[in-house]
């Protein structure tokens, strides 16, 4: 509701968004783990990348906030979520076989590597400036 409609969210918390995505993509990799139906999990896969896309095209709307608010730890809240999505990449394409599932597996798997290796060198800057 807050996103619709009420105050903007404060620049440190936007990251948090992502967090969203992270329950259906567990979900997807439950069912699939369990031997659910694929269509429930490839489904759960889709509404998780959903979410995903929301939350980038959320963060893009206010980069300027972001960039003068600078890096927080806040950001780490959204790298399990990526780290989630892109592991329910993997399993959406075990489960279809297609070059077009491959692909987005593979650049999902990227993104999410690369964002977390980024919050990482950005954090251990962080930790050597406060020194």
């Amino acid at each position: 509701r807050r996103l619709a409609i009420g105050d903007p969210l404060p620049p440190v918390v936007l990251p948090g968004l992502f967090v969203l995505a992270a329950p259906a993509s567990l979900i997807s990799l439950g069912v699939a783990a369990l031997g659910g139906p694929a269509l429930l999990s490839n489904g759960l896969f889709i509404v998780s990348l959903s979410f995903a896309l929301a939350a980038t095209w959320l963060l893009a709307l206010q980069m300027r906030t972001i960039r003068l608010a600078g890096f927080t730890f806040g950001w780490w809240g959204c790298t399990f979520p990526l780290a989630a999505l892109a592991s329910a990449a993997l399993q959406f394409h075990a489960s279809l076989q297609t070059g077009l599932t491959l692909t987005l597996a593979l650049v999902l798997l990227m993104i999410a590597t690369s964002v977390i290796a980024i919050i990482s060198l950005l954090t251990l800057r962080q930790i050597i400036q406060q020194r």
